[in-house]
C-alpha cells in the first residue's frame, strides 16, 4: 500500500522515487522536490521554513523594542547578536528561529528573570513561584535559561549570579582549615584524611577562617583530580578546594581566608576551564595563579563547540586573562578542543606539593609570595 501511494504521488509530481540501478522494482530513496515543501509540511500541520523565520523575526523585533531597566546594554547586544546570526542562517541556542514558539518563551523567560532585583540567597522554587511559573518552572527552563544568560552577558553567568539558590550551596575542602564563629566556637577539619563539606549557611555565620597550609589549591574536577590530590596531600601543607564556577559558598570561604594565602587554580585548559579561572579572578579577594593550565593540541580532538566560540572572544579581550592569552590564541588558531582534561597528568607521583612531577618547577619559587612574578 505504501509503495502504491508513493508511485501515485510520483505521478502527481509530489515526490521522486530513486530506484536501484538494475533492479528497478527496488525503491532506495524518496526525494522531495523543493516546490513540494509546502505540500509536505501541510500534511503534518506545520509551517515551511520561510514562514517560521518570518515569525521568529517578528518576535525578535518586538523584543528589540523592549526596554530592559536593569541590563539595557546587554539586552540590546543580545538582540543584535541574534539578528546577525539569523540573517546568516545560523541559530543561537536557545533562540532557534526554526521554533518561533520556543523563541518567544526564551525571550519572555529571560526578560522576566533578569528584570527582577532578587534578594541574594532566594530559593529557585520561590523565585519561580514569584514569576508565576509554578515551583518547578525554573528547573524546567534551566537549560534554556543557562544558555540565554551566557548569550546575554557574553560570559558564564549562572542563576546564582542573579542571587538565586537551587540546591544547598556548599564547599568541599581537604586539609587544615578552622572555621571560627562569633560565639567563640570553631569547626576544625585538620584531623580529617578525606574531604569535608561545609555549607554556605555555616560559612555565612562564620567570622573568619584560618589554615596552617602554605597555599590554597582549587581544583575543577571533584570526582577525579581533586580526589587524587586529597590522597597525595599527606603532609597537609596545602588546602584543597573543589570548585568549578565559583558558587556562593566558594566565594564566602575565599572571603573568610587571609588574603596573604597564595591561591593556585588547577582547571581544564578548554575554553570553559579558562572561563572558570576568569570568574575566580573576578570575584576572589586575592590573585589566582593558574596551575598546570597549559593547552596541548590534539588533531584528533573535537572542533570548538558553538558555546566555545561564543565565549572565546570575551576571554581573549579580558584583562584578567592577559597571562593566558597565548594559550587562548592557540585554541582559537587550532579551532579544536585539544588535549585539555586535567586527567592527562595522571595520578600524583609526589607525596607532597606540587604533587605532579610535571609541576615540579613550582617547588623552587617562594610559596607565600603575593607577587605573580615571584610565583612563576
Amino acid at each position: 500500500m505504501a509503495e502504491r501511494e508513493a508511485i501515485a504521488l510520483e505521478k502527481e509530481g509530489r515526490l521522486k522515487l530513486v530506484r536501484h540501478r538494475y533492479r528497478k522494482y527496488r525503491i532506495e530513496k524518496i526525494a522531495l522536490p523543493l516546490e513540494s515543501e509546502v505540500w509536505l509540511t501541510s500534511l503534518f500541520g506545520g509551517k515551511v521554513g520561510s514562514e517560521r523565520l518570518e515569525r521568529s523575526f517578528a518576535i525578535l523585533r518586538q523584543n528589540c523594542a523592549r526596554l530592559h531597566l536593569r541590563y539595557p546594554q546587554e539586552w540590546v547586544a543580545l538582540c543584535n547578536h541574534i539578528q546577525m546570526s539569523w540573517e546568516t542562517g545560523e541559530t543561537c541556542r536557545p533562540f532557534s528561529w526554526r521554533h518561533p514558539e520556543l523563541v518567544e518563551r526564551a525571550f519572555d523567560s529571560l526578560f522576566a528573570l533578569t528584570s527582577k532585583d532578587w534578594r541574594p540567597g532566594i530559593r529557585e522554587r520561590i523565585a519561580s513561584e514569584l514569576l508565576g511559573w509554578g515551583s518547578k518552572g525554573i528547573e524546567e527552563r534551566r537549560a534554556e535559561l543557562d544558555a540565554a544568560l551566557v548569550l546575554m552577558f557574553g560570559e558564564p553567568f549562572s542563576l546564582e549570579s542573579l542571587g538565586l539558590v537551587g540546591t544547598l550551596s556548599r564547599v568541599i575542602v581537604q586539609g587544615p582549615l578552622v572555621i571560627h564563629f562569633a560565639d567563640g566556637s570553631s569547626h576544625d577539619t585538620s584531623s580529617l584524611q578525606g574531604p569535608a563539606t561545609i555549607t554556605h549557611a555555616d560559612l555565612l555565620r562564620a567570622t573568619h577562617a584560618t589554615t596552617a597550609a602554605a597555599r590554597l589549591l582549587s581544583i575543577e574536577n571533584e570526582k577525579s583530580t581533586f580526589a587524587d590530590a586529597c590522597t597525595a596531600n599527606r603532609e597537609g601543607d596545602t588546602l584543597l578546594l573543589a570548585t568549578s564556577y565559583p558558587t556562593a559558598a566558594t566565594l564566602r570561604l575565599l572571603e573568610l581566608l587571609s588574603e596573604e594565602l597564595p591561591h593556585f587554580h588547577f582547571g581544564d585548559t578548554d575554553v570553559s576551564g579558562y572561563a572558570i579561572l576568569n570568574a575566580l579572578r573576578q570575584r576572589s579577594p586575592r590573585p589566582v595563579h593558574p596551575f598546570l593550565m597549559v593547552w596541548e593540541d590534539d588533531v584528533a580532538s573535537k572542533a570548538l563547540s558553538e558555546y566555545d566560540q561564543r565565549l572565546l572572544p570575551a576571554l581573549l579581550e579580558s584583562d584578567l586573562l592577559e597571562d593566558c592569552r597565548e594559550q587562548l590564541e592557540r585554541i582559537k588558531y587550532a579551532g579544536r578542543k585539544g588535549r585539555f582534561e586535567q586527567e592527562r597528568y595522571g595520578i600524583p607521583e609526589l607525596p607532597t606539593w606540587p604533587f605532579w612531577r610535571a609541576s615540579a618547577p613550582f617547588r623552587k619559587f617562594p610559596l607565600c609570595s603575593h607577587n605573580p612574578e615571584d610565583v612563576f
